[in-house]
């Protein structure tokens, strides 16, 4: 899900230092047929969320930031009486009811084709009644993920010449989703915790090399290591080399050894790692239509056991002084240009 830089400001209230560090890119928008449109600087809402969920204190301390909010607009609107017009007061979608009390408006029966950047996805087209309960039921940011898959999907098999998902189709599918997201856990808000340990693995997660597109196997790669293709869903699989990743454990080491492996420390930061990846390097969550299954390269990064062997293969060992030798190599500011791996 994106958003314009504009409404991130009117809805989380960002400010200009927000911004910095995110990952964003410039879209035509088109507003009305036959008009020229304007170009729009998007970030992941994701993103912009969780900027204000660090500025507050967590998810707690958010809602109850715009609950102030709206408490002086409502006074504002009190005092000015009826006959005034007020702009209405904004808010992100997905916190209507913590702060307001009511369930946002419902979407549109039949959404737009053009793209509205201050909305969620577009739901899937021919969507049947029963998806509302399924929606009620997976987490908003996974069903995103998902609902945006099958759009992607319906465009390139249309593009084969081939026919759309039906409705039927899409609630199969959807109904598999529900399943695939008992694999995941809770996202856990930022912590309130900022130690300089939690800043280095952010700086780390900047530095993070990405796949190219349109890959070809024997292509040169700069940071990633191509593992091969995935038998289940017939897609090119990716990991960062071995010189990334001493550097991304070594920075989760000392930040794990900081905070903790609770909702302080890891609980939070394994979602930020996880962004990372699947924005970097793994394919976007997605569906074989002929096996009814989903994948999720990059959902290893959410599993302990996983980060604690990579911790042992690639850190240099487990007492303090090795942690303080971690720390120095995660405040590096550049990867060094030796050793690709061959994984």
């Amino acid at each position: 899900m994106k958003i314009t830089r504009t409404n991130a400001h009117l809805e989380y209230r960002s400010r200009v230092e927000d911004f910095v560090g995110l990952d964003s890119e410039d879209k035509h928008i088109l507003v009305n047929e036959g008009m020229e449109g304007h170009h729009a600087e998007l970030f992941k809402e994701q993103d912009i969320e969780r900027r204000a969920w660090t500025r507050h204190g967590g998810q707690k301390g958010f809602i109850s930031y715009l609950k102030g909010l709206y408490r002086k607009h409502a006074i504002r609107k009190a005092k000015k009486g009826t006959n005034t017009t007020m702009k209405p007061f904004r808010l992100p979608r997905g916190y209507h009811r913590d702060v307001l009390g009511v369930s946002p408006p419902p979407l549109p029966s039949a959404p737009s084709q053009q793209f509205n950047p201050s909305g969620p996805e577009e739901e899937a087209p021919g969507m049947l009644p029963s998806a509302t309960r399924i929606k009620s039921l997976m987490p908003p940011w996974l069903w995103d993920n998902c609902t945006s898959h099958l759009n992607q999907l319906d465009g390139w098999l249309q593009r084969k010449g081939r026919k759309a998902l039906s409705a039927q189709q899409r609630e199969s599918a959807m109904d598999s989703a529900l399943e695939f997201a008992k694999n995941y856990p809770a996202r856990d808000p930022p912590g309130p915790v900022q130690s300089p340990w939690v800043v280095a693995l952010r700086r780390t997660l900047e530095d993070a090399p990405s796949r190219p597109h349109g890959y070809a196997p024997g292509q040169p790669l700069d940071g990633v290591v191509f593992l091969g293709k995935s038998e289940e869903v017939n897609i090119y699989l990716f990991q960062w080399d071995d010189v990334y990743l001493r550097r991304l454990f070594a920075a989760l080491q000392a930040a794990i050894r900081c905070n903790g492996w609770d909702h302080a420390g890891w609980l939070s930061l394994r979602w930020e790692v996880y962004d990372k990846f699947m924005h970097c390097v793994g394919p976007k969550i997605l569906y074989d239509p002929s096996r009814q299954r989903w994948h999720d390269s990059g959902r290893q990064w959410l599993v302990r056991d996983f980060v604690e062997a990579g911790l042992r293969q690639h850190c240099i060992g487990d007492t303090a002084s090795s942690t303080a030798a971690n720390c120095r190599t995660v405040l590096s500011p550049t990867r060094s240009s030796q050793g690709k791996s061959a994984m």
